[in-house]
């Protein structure tokens, strides 16, 4: 541990800023301090990044379009409801596997009428912005694509995103404190002793 003290020496510091801002709600709940480290990894390890990656994409100039995958697959039907989704449960629906006939290569899973409408709409944006660079813009399509909500494109002034759900809503700032954490206030307290050296 003194290795990662000397070669990063504000760490106190940082872990510091971590715990204030994911403090369990019962520190003596173990469930509650499992919750807090499942959004503390998810969103250190996937939501930053992605947000850092989306603001360099738009300013670059490029059309972005973010997502938040809030669909469970019914093929997990033992999850508890707090782990919500997991990394890589859009890609059931996107690859259309609600669709795939038993083989002797895929098992048999029987996927719910929910499962089959949520993979519709999912390969109907994917398709619209392959063909489009507009998940919304159905031209040139199948004629008997599902009527999809329109899914804004996001930038730094409007950081609007799809919640991919049964029901797809759009929401603006995905955890704007978080993100600020770990994409501003982490990175200035990592380079406070740097800038000595």
């Amino acid at each position: 541990m003194s290795f990662i003290h000397h070669s990063n020496p504000n760490l106190d510091k940082m872990v510091d800023a971590v715990v204030a801002e994911y403090k369990p709600t019962n520190p003596d709940d173990p469930m509650s301090i499992l919750y807090q480290f499942t959004h503390t990894s998810g969103d250190s390890y996937f939501a930053a990044p992605t947000i850092l990656v989306a603001e360099s994409h738009t300013d670059a100039g490029s059309r972005v379009f973010l997502y938040e995958n809030q669909y469970r697959p019914s093929i997990h039907p033992n999850k508890p409801d707090w782990v919500g989704c997991e990394h890589g449960d859009d890609l059931f629906m996107l690859w259309g596997f609600p669709f795939l006939e038993a083989t002797r290569t895929v098992k048999a899973i029987n996927y719910s009428k929910e499962d089959e409408e949520v993979t519709l709409e999912m390969m109907a944006y994917w398709a619209n912005f392959a063909r489009t660079g507009d998940p919304s813009d159905s031209t040139g399509g199948p004629t008997d694509s599902p009527s999809l909500p329109t899914w804004p494109q996001y930038t730094p002034d409007n950081p609007v995103y799809m919640k991919l759900d049964v029901v797809p809503t759009t929401e603006v700032g995905y955890k704007p404190e978080k993100m600020k954490l770990w994409n501003e206030v982490i990175p200035q307290i990592a380079a406070e002793k740097k800038d000595e050296l």
